[in-house]
């Protein structure tokens, strides 16, 4: 049996990179691993998958951490010390990377430098994203000791889940926003060379693999023609985090007899900063990154999104021998794969028998057929609009003003769209997630956490969200 992790666009590399950041690597570090996943990937999107049992028994060992006290006051420092690291190291040794770079010393760059770090990166990476769940039904249990109702604790639960400092994608709209107010006093070539600058401070956050493509000056341009009250804004961001800082302290103030709930309240606040910042740290890394797969893929002629297909076992075959890979394999790969890791060993499937074998493996799924569909409360509030499955950032495209934006999981790449939303309605998430706590910022109703809303929802379908009650019902 397999459980779920999350549905994403990703390819075999950065699949592989997260397997083995589960893996006994993780147990070195903090004591839990899974060693089995399955990630299956067609031309729709990827998913991922643990092994049900390790799955269960590694959310009972993140349970167990949260009663050592010594890693609430430790772990986020040290996990985002080690992810800055990495990225700041592998980005350096990566920017070397040249068409006058021996294949032996890309070789080694990739087996020695690239592959062992990513294992360390993911292990703080994935840490760092699970734990947000454990902890917060961990502060639940303490609140309902000190509360008197359940709509007393949800209320404190979304206070304490907001951030307190500003994200990637919260920095890059105040400065798109301070160059909107300034826009009309500076000539067109300055505008452009301010828009360059914003590219080159920003480009990385769609990159959620290698294979995305970085934000170019169009985007932003497009941004920027769509803001219409930018002092507006910008004073209501400002505003909304003073009143949070506010909030905050006044919660932990309520709580200060209880040092033990105190010390939950900092950690969960400082992991819902991380879970955001560490994808600006991936983000960073994977632009980085870029550079050595293109360099691999013109060696071995193919292209980017070819090469990233590959597992780690067959590109250090294929550069250390010059050796042709199978145009017809890749061909099929890029349409379907099946990866899945077991301990060190992995195993792929392309095409036809990845998909059959996924069938067998996973079972046929959910049928769309019911006509509610049940979460958790994200954002309050109720919306009526239209289905847009946005089921990786190649769907964006798609989305127009007043759609209901339903997704396995949103990113920060997916802020544009949200801002658009007449709803936000995810498969996976609680009041920690990155969809819950920026649908509170833009003030837009949000469930999360319903398991398989993108499977029981279609494309055109017409909802009416109910976020107060964390209900999805079709019309």
């Amino acid at each position: 049996m397999w459980t779920l992790i999350g549905t994403r666009r990703i390819a075999t590399q950065l699949a592989e990179a997260w397997c083995y950041g589960w893996g006994e690597a993780m147990r070195e570090v903090y004591g839990v691993a899974i060693q089995n996943t399955l990630i299956f990937r067609d031309e729709k999107k990827t998913e991922y998958y643990a092994g049900s049992k390790e799955y269960k028994a590694y959310i009972a060992g993140l349970k167990r951490l949260l009663r050592d006290k010594q890693f609430l006051r430790t772990f986020h420092s040290e996990a985002r010390q080690k992810l800055e690291f990495i990225q700041s190291h592998v980005s350096a040794q990566v920017s070397k990377v040249d068409a006058n770079m021996s294949d032996r010393e890309l070789m080694r760059l990739y087996t020695e430098t690239v592959l062992p770090n990513q294992t360390q990166f993911y292990i703080r990476m994935w840490t760092v994203f699970q734990l947000g769940e454990p902890i917060t039904e961990s502060v639940t249990t303490q609140l309902r000791k000190h509360l008197d109702s359940e709509t007393e604790v949800t209320e404190t639960l979304i206070h304490l889940a907001e951030p307190l400092e500003y994200n990637d994608a919260m920095s890059e709209r105040r400065e798109l926003l301070r160059l909107a107010v300034q826009r009309a006093d500076i000539s067109e070539a300055e505008l452009t060379k301010r828009l360059e600058k914003h590219v080159e401070h920003f480009q990385h956050i769609p990159m959620f693999d290698v294979d995305h493509d970085p934000y170019a000056l169009e985007h932003f341009r497009h941004e920027l023609d769509g803001i219409t009250e930018p002092n507006a804004e910008l004073k209501d961001i400002k505003t909304s985090l003073e009143a949070r800082r506010i909030e905050y302290h006044r919660i932990v103030a309520k709580f200060q007899s209880d040092h033990d709930l105190v010390l939950l309240l900092g950690f969960m606040k400082e992991n819902t900063f991380l879970r955001d910042y560490r994808d600006t740290i991936r983000q960073k890394l994977n632009l980085s990154l870029r550079t050595l797969y293109l360099e691999l893929a013109r060696r071995l002629k193919m292209s980017l999104e070819e090469i990233v297909t590959l597992t780690n076992a067959e590109i250090i075959e294929c550069l250390g021998e010059r050796k042709v890979f199978s145009q017809t394999e890749l061909d099929r790969r890029k349409s379907a794969f099946l990866l899945i890791v077991r301990g060190q060993k992995a195993t792929i499937m392309s095409g036809d028998k990845a998909i059959q074998r996924s069938r067998a493996e996973l079972g046929t799924g959910v049928g769309n057929s019911v006509a509610e569909i049940h979460g958790s409360i994200g954002a309050p509030g109720r919306a009526r609009g239209i289905v847009k499955l946005v089921l990786t950032n190649r769907d964006l495209d798609k989305f127009e003003n007043g759609d209901v934006l339903v997704a396995g999981m949103t990113r920060q790449d997916f802020v544009p769209a949200m801002r658009k939303a007449a709803a936000i309605v995810t498969d996976e998430g609680g009041v920690t997630c990155h969809a819950a706590i920026v649908a509170r910022e833009l003030g837009v109703p949000c469930v999360v956490g319903t398991k398989a809303a993108t499977k029981m929802l279609k494309d055109g379908e017409t909802v009416e969200v109910d976020a107060d009650a964390g209900v999805v019902k079709k019309i």
